[in-house]
């Protein structure tokens, strides 16, 4: 795995972790709501421009704000698109 990968997956976990500290009693349909901009086509890629869009979402928690970091991170380093490879 690159390291490119690893830094989406160190945002990914992050935002799961907020989506579960936030949505305990919440609809599913909530949490799919922010998970679904990690889905992937059927060409095993992910949408980059949902996922950078989660940086518009003005939220001030430490991990969210984490999470959005490591996702500047992976973006600014020119290393997209990123097939996912399991």
């Amino acid at each position: 795995m690159r390291l490119n990968s690893l830094r989406l997956l160190v945002a990914k976990a992050l935002v799961d972790k907020c989506l579960r500290d936030w949505s305990a009693d919440a609809s599913d349909n909530i949490k799919a709501l922010i998970t679904g901009a990690f889905d992937v086509d059927s060409k095993g890629e992910l949408n980059t421009a949902k996922i950078l869009g989660l940086r518009k979402v003005d939220i001030q928690d430490a991990n969210w704000l984490k999470a959005m970091e490591a996702i500047s991170d992976w973006s600014c380093n020119g290393l997209m698109p990123l097939r996912v490879f399991i």
